[in-house]
């Protein structure tokens, strides 16, 4: 009786194991107050200024650029922008996969591959 007792009580134990890893969030999730700011990305030649009410603007060396909507999901950035056509928005999606007070690594969502690094200003 013993025997099976314990059996019985580790099959429940690892039942609960194998269902609590199926409510884990694999994407993790990044205080959005760090993203607010200006910040410089070297490899891409431009400015990301993300307010606090989620709208914001990116600018080359020399101011020009586009202002833009944007939102936190998870570890995505995405960025909505006008288009030069008036009909048309663009979307951009980066990936953070680090993000302190003075440093966000992410890629585009279209080239995994190209890492960015994002300085604060």
């Amino acid at each position: 009786m013993k025997k099976s007792l314990k059996i019985l009580a580790l099959s429940l134990i690892v039942t609960l194991f194998t269902l609590s890893g199926c409510f884990l969030d694999d994407d993790p999730e990044y205080d959005e107050a760090l993203i607010y700011g200006k910040w410089y990305c070297k490899s891409i030649g431009l400015y990301y200024t993300f307010n606090s009410n989620y709208n914001g603007r990116y600018e080359d060396i020399n101011g020009d650029g586009k202002n833009f909507k944007w939102t936190l999901i998870g570890d995505a950035i995405e960025i909505e922008a006008k288009g030069d056509n008036i009909n048309v928005n663009a979307y951009e999606t980066y990936i953070i996969t680090s993000l302190n007070v003075a440093k966000m690594e992410c890629y585009d969502r279209l080239d995994p591959k190209e890492k960015l690094i994002f300085i604060k200003q």
